[in-house]
Parts: structure tokens; C-alpha cells; sequence
């Protein structure tokens, strides 16, 4: 594909959205990938990387930071609009990377309100400005387990720049920098206790969401033998967890299931909080 190919794409997918709401999933995107690139960790937290500012000997991450720095606010995008084909490679790079979408859901829906529901303390101080819902193909094994076992819903919490990663490669226990409960993914059934691991962070300044944004991911976790060995023990490392009430739970690496994201995990809701 050339420029012109990629600048086709780019508005046939922005002319799709019937409102600025509907392109808040594309905003998004684009504001995680900002908050990757802009953080000074972005050599290890930016993956996937654009294969175009790759070269034998180094990633470009100057280049990646002009290019999107100089693509505007998607409402003034149109054909008359002058940019560089670069540009509208990075564009369409950044909104249709991965094999899945992020469709904004109201809060008032029903599935948002029985997961929120489930502990009533979460949400009277906290409450998303915004949920997507990441629509994805599960895996067959992570169907299969979840028919066999059963899930319950879980929050992760994590800086804004995370998000980009998390979003496209899934919950990676080696990037977890915690470990008071042993080595692991961290996740809480308490939003309350989730949005303490999300500090607000710069997206992308352009962005309908604004220029600060907070993200906490939901989980599908998986009910299993396994899982109750995990609590048990966790409840004697830590006297307030329990089954109903999760502050904190630490699922191991590796487990023996194989799922959609990372084991015994589906990433399916994403909540985003805006200043």
C-alpha cells in the first residue's frame, strides 16, 4: 500500500462513525499509543512497535513521536487534508492494529451494571467515565475452560502507558514490577483497589478524551481447583482476602491453562477515567 492506499482506509474507517462518540475507540488506541511512546520506558512498553520506523540497527522512536505529533484531531480529517503519507501509514497503523475492536458501551447496560454491582463499595467513590468493551474472537481452549470452571469478574490497575501493551499483547507477568504476594499478575475485585495502581496519565493531546486520562482493565478470571490453592494460600499470607472480597489477588506464572490473554485471564472491558 502507498500513502494515498492508507489515507483511503483511514477516512473510509473514520467515515464509518456516525458521531465523534462512535471514534472514541480509534481515540483511544491512539492516545495509549501516545502514552507509550512519550514514557521513558517506551523501548520496553511499546510493543508492538510500527514496523515502518524500524530499521536494521534501531527503532525510530524520533520519528515516531514527529509523525504523530503532527497528525491533527481526527474531526479535521478529510480529503482535502495535507499529510504526510508517513503520517497516514502511522494512522491506520494505530487503528487497526490487533485482531480486535474497542466499542464504547453505555454504563447503564446491563452487563456493565451486574459487574459493577458485585461489590457495591467499588463504585461509591469510583465511578468510569467511560467503558469500551474489547471485542475480540476468544480462544477455544479459554471457552472451553470457562464452560468447565466458571469466571469471576477482576480489576486491573496499571499506569496509563501500560495500556497499549496490555491492550494488544495481554497481561504479561514479567513486566509486573509488584510482587508482595509472589511473582504474578496482580487484580482486585474492589475497582476501588484497581484504580489505586492507575494514576492519571498524558494520552494523546489531540484526543476528544482529553489530555489526561486513567484505565483500569477488566477480567474474566477462571474458577478452578487451581484458583482455590491460589487464595487459600494468599489468605494466610493476607488475612483480608478472601473469596467474596478480593483487595488483592496474585495469579502465578506460568499456569497450566492456556486462555485468550494471558493464563486464566480474558481482558474484556476497558474503563477509562478522564479529568
Amino acid at each position: 500500500m502507498d500513502g494515498n492506499d492508507y489515507k483511503t482506509c483511514v477516512l473510509r474507517l473514520l467515515g464509518e462513525k456516525k458521531s465523534q462518540t462512535d471514534q472514541l475507540g480509534h481515540e483511544l488506541r491512539i492516545s495509549l499509543l501516545s502514552a507509550a511512546l512519550n514514557s521513558y520506558r517506551c523501548d520496553s512498553i511499546l510493543k508492538p512497535f510500527p514496523n515502518q520506523y524500524v530499521t536494521e540497527e534501531e527503532k525510530m522512536f524520533d520519528f515516531v513521536k514527529r509523525d504523530l505529533n503532527s497528525i491533527p484531531a481526527l474531526s479535521e480529517l478529510n480529503e482535502d487534508y495535507q499529510m504526510s503519507d508517513n503520517c497516514w501509514q502511522l494512522l491506520h497503523w494505530a487503528i487497526t492494529l490487533g485482531s480486535f475492536q474497542l466499542i464504547l458501551r453505555p454504563i447503564s447496560s446491563q452487563q456493565i451494571t451486574n459487574i459493577l454491582n458485585e461489590n457495591q463499595s467499588s463504585m461509591k467513590n469510583f465511578k468510569p467515565t467511560l467503558i469500551f468493551e474489547v471485542v475480540s474472537q476468544p480462544k477455544r481452549s479459554f471457552m472451553e475452560a470457562k464452560e468447565r470452571f466458571g469466571t469471576f469478574w477482576a480489576f486491573h490497575g496499571s499506569a496509563v502507558e501500560n495500556f497499549h501493551s496490555i491492550l494488544h499483547n495481554g497481561l504479561v507477568n514479567c513486566l509486573n514490577k509488584r510482587a508482595l504476594y509472589g511473582s504474578g499478575t496482580y487484580v482486585s475485585s474492589q475497582l476501588s483497589v484497581a484504580i489505586e495502581f492507575s494514576p492519571f496519565g498524558f494520552g494523546w493531546n489531540k484526543s476528544l478524551l482529553g489530555k489526561e486520562i486513567s484505565c483500569v482493565a477488566v477480567c474474566q478470571v477462571l474458577w478452578s481447583s487451581l484458583m482455590s490453592s491460589i487464595i487459600g494460600a494468599q489468605q494466610l499470607a493476607a488475612p483480608a482476602i478472601t473469596i467474596q472480597y478480593m483487595p488483592v489477588l496474585c495469579l502465578p506464572s506460568p499456569c497450566p491453562l492456556t486462555t485468550h490473554f494471558p493464563p486464566l485471564l480474558s481482558t474484556s472491558l476497558c474503563f477509562s477515567f478522564l479529568l
